[in-house]
């Protein structure tokens, strides 16, 4: 049941890299549906190895159940907070980054600018 539980929440874990990388990277309708795609194949593989080798193949409700549990927890109370946390931070970063360049190439634009007068 604590597999379950667990895997549940990594599964929402996953689902909010995903989330961080699209604002960070704004996607179009066709990345999206993709990266979805991607995301539950992955984890439908992740489910059904819980399944076939905790569970001796049998399909149990209170794996589900738990598995949900474990989504739903993580995304009451931490999911938010690390999206939230994590793409500001990597936002931030690039911003900073953004104008230290812009000035660093400041002369050389100054110089282009000059150079076609």
């Amino acid at each position: 049941m604590l597999h379950s539980f667990l895997l549940g929440a990594f599964i929402t874990f996953c689902y909010d890299i995903f989330r961080i990388l699209r604002r960070i990277i704004p996607h179009g309708i066709f990345w999206i549906s993709l990266e979805d795609l991607i995301f539950w194949v992955m984890a439908t593989g992740g489910i059904f190895y819980l399944l076939y080798y905790e569970n001796n193949g049998m399909f149990r409700w209170f794996a589900v159940i738990s598995a949900a549990a474990g989504m739903l927890l993580y995304k009451k109370t931490l999911s938010l907070g690390f999206v939230s946390l994590v793409s500001g931070a990597v936002n931030g970063t690039l911003r900073f980054l953004r104008k230290i360049l812009w000035r660093l190439t400041a002369p050389a634009r100054r110089f282009l600018r000059w150079s076609k007068r």
